[in-house]
């Protein structure tokens, strides 16, 4: 399924279900199949937002190193210099503890996102990396997590009640809950970073960066494929 269709492909697909055949390993990927989807099914009530998809997958993402994140007394860390046992502001507005960080090699392009709201340098992450945000072009839609390669110019993003302080304009605007959304101003393609970095977040899985919040991608996952 959406294959090139090309003979190569279907000659290797053709090799590969052949051995897992000969060698019995057809059990394992239906059970993982079932894990994968009780995952899913758990995954909002367990986390307490989502559609389930933040729970299954690799669970990668990142930032760069000198992300700023702000802290449960209002000051700022790069995610390079946070620690497991400092206090974070997540997506929720509640303090939450860190309980790991991650640094990962990286050989891929990533993105840089500014909002018309906080620091002018905006976030640079990995496209896969998730953000809380609103699509522009489903007015009766609802904050979600989308990966930030997915967004545009024109969408969302969001900073929780009590962490943001601006005028209302025709780019940020105050939602039912007393947080505040911003549009995207700007996404620009970055190369040559060699590292990337990710934090876990107990309870709200999350963190609020000087722009806006991000998911603490690199663990989300109850179940890997």
């Amino acid at each position: 399924r959406n294959l090139p269709k090309d003979a190569k492909y279907a000659a290797r697909i053709k090799e590969e279900l052949d051995l897992i055949s000969r060698k019995n390993f057809s059990s394992y990927f239906l059970i993982q199949a079932k894990m994968t989807d009780a995952a899913r099914m758990a995954g909002p009530r367990l986390l307490g937002f989502g559609d389930g998809s933040e729970v299954t997958g690799p669970g990668r993402g990142c930032v760069c190193e000198f992300t700023p994140i702000i802290l449960f007394d209002k000051s700022t860390k790069p995610i390079i210099n946070i620690k497991i046992g400092d206090r974070v502001i997540t997506h929720d507005g509640s303090e939450q503890l860190v309980t790991n960080t991650f640094v990962y090699d990286n050989d891929e392009p990533l993105i840089t996102i500014k909002s018309h709201y906080g620091d002018s340098n905006g976030v640079t992450m990995t496209c896969d990396h998730k953000v809380y945000a609103l699509r522009n072009d489903d007015p009766n839609g609802s904050l979600s997590w989308i990966p930030g390669g997915e967004l545009r110019v024109g969408d969302w993003v969001y900073n929780p009640p009590g962490h943001w302080k601006v005028n209302e304009d025709d780019f940020n605007r105050q939602t039912s809950d007393g947080g505040l959304i911003s549009q995207i101003r700007e996404i620009t393609e970055v190369h040559n970073i060699d590292k990337v970095y990710d934090i876990e977040v107990e309870n709200s899985h999350s963190f609020l960066t000087t722009s806006f919040v991000v998911h603490n991608s690199a663990v989300g996952a109850l179940t890997c494929y």
